[in-house]
């Protein structure tokens, strides 16, 4: 569930980015970006059936990862 609400933001980003026409470093973070959607899609089909807690530490770590892409980490 977390992981398709982060996909279609991230979707909803790119389509931003793409309509944009910013200059390399944007394309440069679209391709990160797509990158990123292709790894929480796979992790999604390989461990979407599992319930509790076991992926905590997994699903921190793509939600780290996708701030960090975006820009929107802070000095911690």
């Amino acid at each position: 569930m977390v992981l398709g609400g982060l996909s279609t933001i991230v979707a909803s980003y790119l389509a931003r980015a793409r309509g944009s026409n910013e200059p390399e470093l944007s394309i440069a973070r679209l391709k990160d970006l797509e990158q990123f959607i292709c790894e929480c899609e796979a992790f999604k089909m390989d461990n979407g059936h599992v319930y509790g807690d076991k992926f905590d530490s997994a699903l921190e770590d793509f939600r780290a990862r996708f701030e960090e892409l975006l820009g929107n980490v802070n000095g911690h």
